[in-house]
């Protein structure tokens, strides 16, 4: 967990690493949490939702896919898409285990995930997309020329 799962050759030593909350975000997560409170007329207090939400990620339930910073703004601002192959813990199991606490369109992100992330296109994509974003971040404006009547002129717009 210390390289980016988009960025081949970025790690901890060259770039700073986060975790990314996947298929799940940790707003997801909580949300699930509250629901199944709700749901089993439980304590809905604060302390025992965060306890819950700590316990599911000690188990291991939920997916974490580490980025580097970069990356992973581009991700949660929809420019680029994570596999489920990238994805280290189970959270398979957590769909299991709170399986009626889910929203529709809890499912719905789900089956479009398991879709998406079982093309090759995807990777494909996510190359293509971080090219273009590179040559953006790396654009030099064309210098501008000094004519002999003091105008300056830009020769290659």
């Amino acid at each position: 967990m210390q390289a980016c799962k988009i960025l081949n050759g970025v790690d901890s030593e060259s770039a700073r690493i986060e975790l990314h909350h996947y298929p799940f975000t940790l707003f997801d997560i909580a949300r699930i949490i509250v629901d199944k409170a709700i749901a089993n007329k439980s304590d809905v207090s604060s302390f025992k939702i965060i306890e819950e939400i700590v316990e599911v990620h000690y188990k291991g339930l939920v997916g974490l896919v580490p980025l580097s910073e970069t990356v992973h703004e581009l991700v949660h601002a929809g420019k680029l898409t994570v596999s489920l192959a990238s994805v280290t813990g189970n959270w398979q199991e957590f769909v299991r285990q709170y399986a009626e606490y889910l929203q529709p369109e809890d499912i719905d992100k789900l089956k479009f995930l398991i879709h998406t992330s079982s093309t090759q296109s995807l990777e494909n994509e996510n190359r293509r997309k971080l090219k273009v974003i590179k040559r953006v971040i790396s654009y030099e404006p064309p210098k501008e020329k000094v004519e002999n009547d003091g105008q300056t002129t830009n020769p290659e717009l």
